[in-house]
């Protein structure tokens, strides 16, 4: 089964990546597979494919380490790119690092390595994807977007109270990926 550790977004986060997306589709609408606002989360930790039966012990793991960190809040704002502006292949919307986000994520990826699961090897960059780019762009959509990250700039940031991670099941199909809740851990 493939699963991930995630943080879901609240409603309002949600409707801040729909906007997003919504002004950057009018402008580019091809070559970009667009993600569904309703399934965005701030993934803490990409699993893979997954035994069931290692659920329990992941349950177990995740309760200790949600039990050590307390609520906090964290601020999405923001347009970036993945690896950069001029070669973009994703297009994200940011998360503010806070400490203690970036705590969790380290206490979730050492504790679980100590299981089996390999650590990341990338630096955690947290960020709600809103799309990824299936081609190249013209310099014309390359400026719009630099615009648009400008544009974005100027907008007021939103914050969220974070007070739960989730374990999720992840399925594809021919829609786009298809998320399950199988657990959930109250922080603190």
């Amino acid at each position: 089964m493939r699963s991930f550790i995630a943080i879901p977004l609240k409603h309002e986060i949600s409707l801040r990546l729909a906007e997003t997306q919504k002004l950057l589709r009018e402008k580019i609408n091809y070559g970009i597979s667009w993600a569904d606002p309703s399934n965005a989360h701030i993934t803490l930790k990409f699993l893979g494919e997954i035994d069931e039966l290692s659920i329990p012990l992941l349950n177990e793991n995740l309760k200790k380490i949600t039990r050590e960190v307390q609520e906090f809040n964290i601020i999405c704002g923001g347009l970036g790119f993945f690896p950069n502006i001029r070669q973009p292949r994703v297009v994200w919307l940011g998360v503010q690092q806070d400490t203690r986000l970036i705590f969790l994520q380290k206490m979730i990826d050492d504790t679980l390595s100590d299981l089996g699961f390999p650590k990341d090897e990338k630096r955690f960059s947290p960020h709600l994807t809103l799309g990824r780019i299936k081609q190249s762009l013209t310099s014309s959509e390359l400026t719009m977007l630099e615009n648009q990250k400008k544009a974005e700039s100027l907008k007021p940031l939103n914050s969220m109270s974070v007070n739960q991670i989730v374990l999720y099941k992840s399925q594809l199909s021919q829609k786009g990926p298809e998320y399950t809740k199988i657990s959930i851990f109250k922080l603190g």
